[in-house]
């Protein structure tokens, strides 16, 4: 077996006499035959589950045993402490560390130890015993029978731990190692043991303890008896705290893979992140409204270990009033640079991989949770888009990379669950019982037409922001019975009637078509002259709504009156906050129709004239980048750019005659882009797409969006521009 040493990092200088002094710490470590120390020991050091009290009188070597365990891994450790003087005559706590990897090897590291004694060698702290990385040393275990303790050893095993070894009672840290084990394997907790010891700074981190002297005993003694033990301790706490605040500080990838090994402890429970997060100012954050930007990250960061505060989290941040919003820029920053190691492989100082994965599950349990706390809530509709609309803060990316398709899945499962009665199915979001509740609700529209269930409708507001059009129009058609028409022409769809999830889906018609269809049936019907005169002046003198009655499209006058509180809820929203993308579909159509006989400045339209070439040469380059990233064909892009451009009207826009420099469709086409710059407010209005500017990527991405097309830097140029945009826009109280 190999048996890795290192040693306290000193400046040394030698003595005259042939000895040494230490002329002060170096921070660092030194002879070491391993180039990173173990993670789970550093913590265990940084923990301070090694460390001697400094004011012990003791000149004889103390040893300490234990196992450590985390990030994957488990040490056996022996520490040898020796107390040696500065170059100022104090005294310093000296340690020499030997390690072998598993649990199991304290034994055969103090049998290596014990021999290196009997040899002549020494085994405490020495400067001058130079040590090489990768030249560990070598040990061939030898084999063992079962360990038998004494009678009056085993007799102090009875207590709670720590168990007290008198400090005149012979014994052997053998001994003490296999008290250890057996306390450990009663009481819980991992193995460690203290011989010799003056003093220690975590006593109850222990499940043996030898003084060296009678005083040392009678001191450890009082100090346990004046502490009782109220919870166990938790192995690395020190380094939690420190990586917790560390993080409000700095993002480091090992402060990160510090908490996600400790998410791993089964021994950490939420109590003790409270705990934590508390003693840092979280709960007075809460309560006393403190946005300051540690405050900010502190429950940032509470939002991703305790994925059951973030709908907490999320209220808080939507919370405060006026019109202060740099606790959201705070926010954004601080989620960006954590999400970065979410995005990308890491490797940390010990040419470790950092993968987050318990940090990674949280952020996904709390996407999970958060969604469906908008139902009750649907004031928090835009503060939940804000979370979940960009990739680059932390649920925003996991909402993209798995809860969506999780929810996708689920749906698209519901036709035979329900349907075929099937129960071996892959159900995902169900791990959270508030999605399993509404999976529950919403099952009756697979078998029937069932009452709206317009409770819903914040869920529909929702996917429709995020623009996931077909989860939008689900919750649509659940609500309403029908669904908005931008949502369904978004899913390619121009008809009354589509499906999706196994669902038909009704297309909102509106009063003017409406009427228009039932003109269109009168025309296939042949009725006297009088007949139809009556029905023009019946029509002209205000009888359109009941002509509207006449027809057999849906939807009923009772939706028409949903929608309306409906659009009205969604624009409030809108008001409130823009999306990080981009605005959602529905505003973009709708402010489109407003403006569509808006008449351009003639200045404009004759500069625009000028800059055709350019604009149209910009617009083949973005259907060609297109084309490539995606392998569609130029006429399916072409007619996505138009509906982008004119949504009410893309089949007036002839791309290929526009080519040309016929004026009248160069005319159409710069009119187009300049009422689409007109919807987009961060915008100049001048009909006109130059290279590389706002407009040429905020066209691409929105077509790109549409055909669901990934392309180089898409989130950098999707979201820098609107991420701006949205923080001075983000979700607040009043104001």
């Amino acid at each position: 077996m190999q048996i890795h040493e290192f040693s306290t990092g000193i400046q040394v200088e030698r003595t005259s006499d042939g000895g040494w002094v230490s002329k002060g710490f170096t921070g660092d470590y030194m002879n070491k035959t391993l180039s990173t120390i173990p993670p789970a020991l550093r913590d265990a050091i940084t923990n301070r589950e090694f460390s001697v009290g400094e004011g012990g009188h003791g000149n004889e070597p103390a040893t300490i045993g234990r196992v450590v365990s985390g990030y994957g891994e488990e040490w056996s450790v022996v520490a040898a402490i020796a107390k040696e003087k500065d170059d100022r005559g104090r005294r310093a706590s000296l340690y020499r560390y030997f390690l072998a990897e598993g649990r199991g090897q304290l034994e055969n590291i103090l049998a290596w130890m014990n021999e290196e004694k009997q040899q002549g060698r020494r085994i405490i702290f020495d400067p001058f015993q130079p040590k090489r990385v990768g030249q560990p040393n070598e040990y061939r275990p030898k084999s063992r029978t079962g360990f038998q303790l004494r009678e009056d050893l085993d007799a102090l095993l009875s207590g709670a731990a720590p168990a007290i070894v008198p400090a005149g009672v012979r014994c052997m840290p053998l001994s003490l190692n296999e008290m250890a084990k057996q306390m450990a394997k009663c009481n819980g907790g991992p193995i460690a043991w203290a011989f010799k010891v003056e003093a220690l700074e975590q006593p109850r981190m222990f499940q043996v303890i030898q003084p060296g002297s009678d005083r040392a005993e009678d001191l450890l003694r009082r100090a346990l008896a004046s502490q009782p033990r109220l919870t166990t301790p938790i192995a690395g706490e020190q380094a939690i705290k420190n990586a917790v605040k560390g993080l409000t500080r700095k993002v480091k990838p090992e402060a990160l893979l510090v908490l996600d090994n400790a998410l791993e402890n089964p021994a950490i429970d939420e109590r003790f992140w409270e705990g934590i997060f508390n003693g840092q100012g979280a709960d007075k954050a809460r309560s006393q409204g403190l946005y300051s930007e540690q405050m900010v990250k502190l429950l940032t960061l509470r939002g991703m270990i305790l994925p059951e505060t973030l709908p907490e989290f999320v209220q808080w941040m939507k919370a405060r009033s006026g019109k202060q919003k740099e606790h959201w820029e705070i926010c954004s920053h601080f989620q960006s640079e954590i999400c970065s190691y979410f995005q990308s492989e890491v490797l940390i100082e010990s040419n470790q991989l950092l993968q987050l994965r318990n940090c990674r599950e949280n952020a996904v349990r709390g996407v999970r949770s958060l969604i469906p706390r908008v139902i009750n809530k649907p004031e928090l509709v835009s503060a939940v888009v804000w979370f979940l609309a960009s990739s680059q803060r932390i649920w925003g990316y996991w909402y993209k990379e798995k809860v969506r398709d999780e929810i996708e899945n689920d749906l698209s499962l519901m036709s035979q669950f329900v349907r075929q009665k099937n129960n071996n199915l892959d159900f995902q979001t169900t791990q959270d019982q508030s999605w399993k509740k509404i999976l529950e609700d919403i099952a009756i529209f697979w078998q029937i037409q069932a009452n709206p269930r317009k409770k819903f409708e914040p869920l529909a507001d929702l996917f429709s922001q995020l623009r996931n059009p077909k989860i939008a129009a689900l919750f649509y058609q659940i609500c309403f019975h029908a669904v908005p028409k931008e949502i369904v022409f978004e899913l390619r769809s121009r008809g009354y009637h589509s499906e999706v999830y196994g669902i038909h889906i009704n297309r909102e018609v509106g009063i003017f078509e409406q009427l228009s269809n039932f003109i269109l049936k009168l025309g296939e019907i042949i009725m006297p002259l009088p007949y139809v005169i009556f029905l023009m002046i019946f029509m002209l003198s205000g009888g359109f709504f009941a002509g509207a009655q006449l027809t057999k499209i849906e939807p009923t006058e009772q939706y028409t009156n949903q929608r309306k509180t409906s659009s009205t809820y969604r624009q409030n929203s809108q008001n409130n906050f823009e999306q990080d993308n981009f605005k959602n579909s529905q505003s973009q159509t709708s402010t489109n129709s407003n403006i569509s006989n808006n008449e351009i400045d003639t200045k404009i339209l004759a500069n625009a004239n000028k800059k055709f070439d350019l604009t149209i040469q910009n617009l083949t380059a973005l259907i060609n980048e297109l084309k490539v990233e995606s392998n569609l064909p130029e006429n399916e892009i072409v007619q996505e750019l138009k509906q982008v451009l004119k949504a009410e009207q893309s089949d007036s826009l002839d791309y290929a005659t526009a080519k040309t420099g016929n004026i009248q469709e160069k005319n159409k086409w710069i009119k187009a882009i300049y009422n689409y710059q007109l919807t987009r407010e961060f915008l100049s209005p001048d009909g006109v797409i130059n290279t590389n500017k706002d407009t040429s990527n905020t066209l691409k991405c929105d077509v790109a969006k549409r055909l669901d097309i990934t392309f180089p830097n898409q989130d950098k140029i999707c979201y820098s521009k609107n991420q701006n945009t949205n923080l001075q826009n983000a979700p607040g109280g009043e104001g």
